[in-house]
């Protein structure tokens, strides 16, 4: 049985901006979880133009599109490594976001990943532009973000939540990187 075919064509004013230089390092062949989603953004947009060219059905098509060459894009323009693949930065990752209430340390995700910690933070480095712990600050940070917007948790029942021992060391953590600290951002009007 020979490869199925998805073919996609698509113009506009920004259409030869839109994948830089990489447009002809386009992989031919995808992981099965990417391929299975680009198969349904695919079908999506096919059927839905299959039922008429109406400006509501464009404009959602073009929406869904936009998500499919971002697809493209992100698994052509970025190496295995990158992904997380040889390197183990999706798994670490991943392990950072299961263990979002505790106290996760650079060993600890150097072993989680079977690297020595100064090439694995390097690795990561390179792929996030973060350290492997800022990093992890700062997924606690958007967690915390939740926690303020959704529930009615204390700053300090908050930051006890997310594994900080020290609710001001969390608060000026909170403060560098979302510019406000954790009680101005929840007075903050929203939405």
């Amino acid at each position: 049985m020979s490869p199925l075919i998805y073919q996609v064509h698509f113009s506009g004013e920004k259409a030869p901006h839109f994948f830089h230089s990489s447009a002809t390092t386009m992989p031919t062949a995808f992981p099965i979880e990417t391929s299975l989603e680009f198969v349904k953004l695919h079908t999506e947009c096919y059927s839905l133009l299959a039922k008429g060219y109406t400006m509501t059905n464009i404009i959602y098509v073009s929406q869904v599109l936009a998500h499919l060459l971002g697809l493209l894009f992100f698994n052509s323009g970025q190496p295995e490594s990158a992904l997380g693949g040889e390197n183990g930065i999706d798994q670490a990752i991943i392990f950072m976001t299961d263990h979002l209430h505790t106290a996760v340390t650079l060993k600890d995700l150097a072993t989680h990943v079977k690297l020595s910690k100064p090439h694995f933070a390097y690795l990561f480095k390179q792929a996030t532009g973060y350290s492997p712990i800022e990093y992890y600050i700062r997924l606690k940070i958007q967690l915390a973000c939740q926690y303020l917007d959704l529930s009615g948790l204390s700053v300090h029942e908050i930051s006890k939540k997310l594994g900080f021992k020290d609710p001001y060391y969390f608060s000026r953590c909170f403060h560098k990187i979302m510019g406000y600290s954790p009680t101005d951002y929840r007075n903050q009007k929203k939405g």
